[in-house]
Formats: structure tokens, C-alpha cells, sequence
């Protein structure tokens, strides 16, 4: 079974490197830069179990956003723990 960490790490080498924040609404780059959601992309979706809990899972999205030219990760919890903030700026990139 894949761990969080081994995912991330392959992702990196894809060139997924910035973790994606989301603050008060908004989506931004590890350095603080506003991302327009109608420029970015879910890319790829992957769900992770916790091997000592698998009742505990996490999401990590990788997402490409078109201008500027950036490509990260966010990570989110699945099921009810998830965080509803991250959850709506998801629904935003998916829907």
C-alpha cells in the first residue's frame, strides 16, 4: 500500500512541487500568490489509507494552474473530517 509521503514524493518528480494553500476562499501558492481557480486543474486524484487506521484517508489532488505556469499538490482529509473550505474550492476546480 502507498503512503502520503511516497505519493508526494512521485509527484514532485512529475513536477508537482508547490503545495497549494487555501486561504480565507482562496487558492494560492506555497509563496502567497493569488491562483485563479478558472485557470487551474485537477490533474490527477489519488486516495490514501492510513495503514495503522483505515478509517483515516487522505486526498491529494494534483493541480495545474495555467497562469501563472504552476503545478502542486493539495491535501485534503476524505469523509466527513474533511475541511469544508478545501472542499468548496475542489467542488470550484471540478465542477
Amino acid at each position: 500500500m502507498e503512503s502520503l509521503i511516497e505519493r508526494i514524493n512521485l509527484l514532485k518528480t512529475e513536477g508537482y512541487e508547490d503545495n497549494l494553500l487555501i486561504q480565507n476562499g482562496t487558492l494560492r501558492s506555497e509563496s502567497g500568490q493569488s491562483l485563479n481557480v478558472s485557470d487551474t486543474a485537477i490533474d490527477q486524484t489519488y486516495r490514501i489509507e492510513d495503514d495503522s487506521d483505515p478509517t483515516h484517508q487522505t486526498v491529494i489532488y494534483a493541480v495545474t494552474c495555467k497562469n501563472p505556469n504552476i503545478k502542486g499538490i493539495i491535501i485534503n482529509s476524505f469523509g466527513p473530517i474533511s475541511e469544508p473550505e478545501k472542499d468548496q474550492i475542489i467542488e470550484q476546480l471540478t465542477g
